[in-house]
């Protein structure tokens, strides 16, 4: 049978957080719901692989092919046909690369966490479908006029990979630590939750772009809250991977984490000092408050990859 989806799985063995992890829980999920053949993966170029294959759990069975990256020849040469004819007969390809592999025959679909440059808005009006996680990226990119509204889905996010890699339950931390992650600006203000932070008794930890993807999980887990006070706000996975773990978390007030945590979640004004430190102050009761943490539980169990990849699917197949 001649493989219909097509999968760039490179972005999934080459780059350890935020897109990478996107595509191997994607192929993780998909591999099982997949009739034979129906699904190909590919690598794209020639990126260097920092995770083993097997991080790709059951999508280690699927056939992978290699992909080049084509160049141009010369002006007279069509170059995206080149691709077309190394995908074998796809008919969706689903790009995960920063930069996307351009299609002559094959249909293309993306997933975005956040709006993309407007530099992209050529690129964006060739896709037969955008995946996004959160109805503020869903009323950008209809709105900007790149997408219709009909080839922007919104789709669930997965959130129990962090609870999968850890043993559960996780001991609670002896001395309130609170953990900060996020990109937040302006930068200035992270000292300041640091010295608030201080005056309380607190511990503080910084887990920024530094800190290992694999030690994430487990440096989450140590802390009695997290704050996360990002204005990235395009997908609310880094939020449920906490209160997954139990760990209650504080974030600025937005309808992507008032949809996904509902009230399990803890809301601050970032320019607010006052209403984060009360904000932190009830995050550290709920740490140890077995109702909240059975809360906690319940309001991220529906968040997971199998219902990502399922509503993926779905519209792969109407395509």
């Amino acid at each position: 049978m001649r493989a219909r989806i097509g999968i760039d799985a490179l972005t999934a063995l080459a780059h350890a957080p935020g897109p990478g992890r996107y595509a191997r829980e994607l192929v993780r999920a998909l591999a099982p719901l997949c009739a034979p053949g129906e699904l190909v993966l590919y690598e794209v170029g020639s990126a260097q692989r920092v995770l083993p294959r097997t991080s790709l759990g059951a999508g280690e069975q699927l056939p992978v092919r290699a992909c080049r990256r084509p160049r141009r020849l010369n002006a007279w040469v069509p170059w995206w046909r080149h691709a077309d004819r190394d995908l074998g007969g796809v008919r969706i390809f689903h790009q995960t690369a920063p930069v996307p592999l351009p299609l002559a025959e094959a249909l293309s679909t993306r997933a975005f966490a956040e709006l993309p440059d407007p530099a992209q808005a050529e690129e964006l009006r060739g896709l037969a479908a955008a995946f996004v996680f959160s109805r503020a990226v869903q009323a950008g990119l209809v709105g900007s006029g790149w997408l219709p509204p009909e080839r922007v889905h919104l789709v669930p996010v997965g959130c129990e990979h962090w609870a999968r890699e850890l043993p559960l339950p996780l001991p609670s931390p002896t001395r309130p630590r609170i953990g900060m992650l996020g990109r937040e600006r302006p930068l200035e203000r992270r000292p300041l939750w640091r010295e608030l932070a201080s005056a309380r008794g607190w511990e503080w930890l910084e887990l920024g772009p530094g800190t290992p993807e694999s030690e994430l999980p487990r440096a989450v887990a140590s802390c009695s809250a997290i704050l996360h006070l990002t204005d990235a706000i395009g997908t609310p996975v880094t939020a449920l991977e906490c209160i997954r773990l139990g760990v209650p978390i504080v974030t600025r007030e937005a309808e992507v984490f008032r949809s996904a945590l509902g009230s399990a979640g803890l809301w601050a004004d970032p320019g607010d000092p006052p209403s984060v430190a009360d904000a932190l102050t009830r995050a550290l009761a709920r740490r140890s408050d077995p109702l909240w943490q059975e809360q906690a539980r319940r309001q991220s169990e529906p968040w997971t990859w199998s219902a990502c990849a399922r509503a993926h699917l779905e519209v792969w197949r109407q395509l």
